[in-house]
């Protein structure tokens, strides 16, 4: 008897403590934000045919980030932030360490990046390296030099050399019977390149021909067992008809 009635002033006294406890305050007067599941349950919702009023009483949630969020699964497709994915780089470290200056210095000796961001996109995208700020990374190849745009200059490869060469023996029989005539056409263009390389300090500045407006000039040529042909300045385009006027 005496456990049982302890136990009923326990209840008691519970529930007299549950009906004096301050009821917590509900957001349904302020814009909230919503969960993943929460979007999902507001927009298959508003598909369903259901009020803006009755969903957000529902969720308890604001109306108008129940219409807002029906809106941008309608138009955009996706729950996303409309700007997750733009403005600032992303925060890191101010210092570079030993890895940073190892790879930096390798990709600027073997010239596969033009700008500072490609460098530190690059870094960003490596796993266990530490991360580190776009300002660090400009500042240190700053120091180092300057991106310029280099003088082109047009050269035939080693391995095209030996390719022709391997070519010209195989049909040495043909081509000594003096009636091949071999042509090839190129496009020449000025104040076309505009890819960057790092001119460090104390180095000569790379020279570049620039003029004010892009020019291309296409020129047609040949070479027999007699020599070579004049160089035909063409207007346009070669085609199967013009290379036989050509010809």
């Amino acid at each position: 008897m005496n456990i049982e009635s302890e136990g009923e002033n326990t209840i008691s006294s519970n529930k007299d403590w549950e009906e004096t406890k301050t009821p917590e305050k509900k957001s349904t007067n302020t814009y909230s934000y919503l969960t993943l599941t929460e979007k999902c349950k507001a927009y298959l919702g508003v598909k369903e045919g259901k009020s803006y009023a009755s969903l957000a009483e529902e969720l308890d949630r604001n109306p108008k980030t129940i219409s807002d969020i029906a809106k941008k699964g309608k138009t955009r497709r996706s729950f996303e932030n409309q700007h997750s994915n733009k403005g600032r780089f992303a925060k890191g470290t101010s210092k570079l360490n030993d890895e940073h200056i190892r790879f930096i210095l390798k990709w600027l000796e073997e010239g596969t990046h033009n700008s500072s961001n490609e460098i530190f996109l690059h870094l960003q995208s490596i796993k266990k390296l530490k991360k580190v700020g776009y300002d660090c990374v400009n500042n240190y190849i700053a120091n180092l030099g300057k991106w310029v745009i280099p003088q082109l200059k047009t050269q035939i490869s080693q391995q095209n050399l030996i390719k022709r060469r391997a070519y010209c023996v195989l049909n040495r029989e043909v081509i000594s019977a003096q009636d091949i005539l071999f042509t090839d056409e190129s496009m020449f263009e000025l104040n076309r390149n505009t890819r960057k390389v790092l001119k460090f300090r104390k180095e000569m500045m790379p020279e570049i021909e620039k003029l004010s407006l892009w020019v291309r000039q296409m020129v047609w040529g040949g070479i027999s067992w007699y020599g070579k042909t004049e160089l035909i300045f063409i207007d346009g385009w070669v085609n199967n008809k013009r290379y036989v006027e050509l010809l």
